[in-house]
């Protein structure tokens, strides 16, 4: 009873970490002010620690980011206030020259959006009140996250990795200056990203 008690009790904290995963995954960029790169590499980082299985990591981030990119698409679809009242600039930002690119080329706009960071949160919403079909921006949502999020987190994944074979005899150093290049990438991207919310609300 013992070891299945264990065994109950460490299959709740990894569903628990996986949940973890997905809700902070939708609090980026509202409550949370940094890009969701930095928290992919920290999650590929993680998994290559044995905090979380890696196939596992990487299919609930995908999962994630589209279930969060298509409330913020029904949100802006039915016109709700709950969006401006959590992302303001939404009702200006990038609309007409977003919209005019959406309307022109909408597939092509609603992938490239996810990668970069001042349209990931516009593509959704531009798309929404739109209304472009819904069928058609979930497609190419799901191909840039299914090609977007494995590739942060397979490349904190095998920073570990590397790492690892660099200076196995370094102990903590290792974890030290992947914190500290993460802290500079998210540093430099969230200024960026605070940029581009600046403009966008004048």
């Amino acid at each position: 009873m013992a070891a299945m008690d264990q065994a109950v009790v460490f299959a709740l904290v990894e569903s628990f970490r996986y949940f973890g995963v997905f809700i902070v995954l939708g609090l980026i960029g509202f409550i949370i002010p940094i890009p969701e790169e930095v928290l992919l590499l920290i999650i590929g980082y993680s998994s290559a620690l044995g905090f979380f299985n890696l196939p596992g990591a990487i299919i609930t981030a995908i999962l994630s980011v589209i279930f969060y990119d298509n409330v913020i698409y029904w949100l802006s679809r039915k016109g709700s206030h709950l969006l401006y009242r959590f992302y303001p600039s939404a009702k200006r930002a990038y609309v007409h020259k977003y919209g005019k690119l959406l309307k022109n080329h909408a597939g092509k706009w609603i992938f490239l959006g996810r990668f970069f960071i001042w349209l990931r949160f516009m593509g959704p919403a531009v798309a929404g009140s739109l209304h472009i079909p819904w069928r058609k921006y979930l497609a190419y949502e799901v191909a840039a996250a299914m090609i977007f999020v494995p590739a942060f987190i397979l490349l904190g994944y095998h920073f570990n990795v590397q790492m690892d074979m660099v200076i196995a005899k370094l102990g903590a150093v290792k974890h030290i200056l992947f914190i500290g290049i993460v802290a500079i990438l998210g540093f430099f991207l969230t200024r960026i990203f605070k940029k581009k919310q600046g403009r966008s609300s004048l």
